[in-house]
């Protein structure tokens, strides 16, 4: 709540970084000390007095482009209400 669309981007962009550098299930006899890599595609919407349809549609919408851009990105809505992958300003801002 109360958190702008750059604000967001750089949380999603934080996430998305940590879970890509994680090597998960590294004690994991079978994976040999290297670890599970991972990867996140996040797709953001904002809430702006829409019905709560529209917020997980553009945030579906969003999550599919994400995924069809390479995956692990994230992308959301400009102020301009049109799709851009955020993953590198958020990067800038941090």
């Amino acid at each position: 709540p109360n958190t702008s669309p750059a604000e967001i981007a750089l949380l999603a962009e934080r996430l998305r970084a940590r879970i890509e550098t994680h090597a998960f299930l590294k004690d994991h006899e079978e994976l040999a000390g290297r670890g599970l890599q991972t990867t996140i595609s996040i797709g953001l919407a904002s809430f702006n007095d829409d019905d709560m349809g529209t917020l997980i549609g553009n945030a579906d919408r969003n999550l599919y482009l994400a995924k069809h851009d390479g995956r692990n990105r994230i992308v959301g809505e400009s102020d301009t209400g049109t799709n851009t992958a955020i993953s590198k300003i958020a990067t800038k801002a941090g």
